[in-house]
């Protein structure tokens, strides 16, 4: 990302099972630093956090977040033993995501418009 840093006007953070506080806190903090990546604003960012009570499941934590970047759906996915890893990795996977979103964003800007071509 270049220029000014996007604003993130909207973190909602929903957890699902026993998520402590302040691993609420911890994904709020982590998607919000993630947003820093966006080639543009981040009007809302929305994180679903749930630990499995299932005893048969290797990996008892999944995180997911969706982000509207300047009218992008960015989504992102992670499961890990626990909820922190699990967040650790979506953030990662997010600002992978993000850096993609503003490659093709700025190879869009790059190329001329088909109007602008001359014959």
């Amino acid at each position: 990302m270049t220029g000014a840093r996007p604003i993130v006007e909207d973190v909602v953070v929903h957890a699902h099972g026993r998520v402590s506080p302040a691993d609420h806190v911890y994904a709020h903090e982590k998607v919000k630093r993630a947003c820093r990546f966006a080639h543009g604003p981040v009007p809302f960012a929305r994180v679903d956090l749930e630990i499995h009570t299932n005893p048969s499941r290797e990996l008892k934590a999944s995180v997911r977040a969706e982000l509207d970047v300047d009218g992008h759906m960015v989504r992102a996915h992670a499961d890990a033993e626990t909820i922190r890893a699990a967040i650790d990795l979506l953030e990662d996977r997010l600002r992978d995501q993000l850096d993609r979103l503003g490659n093709r964003y700025q190879e869009q800007r790059r190329r001329p418009r088909q109007e602008d071509r001359e014959p």
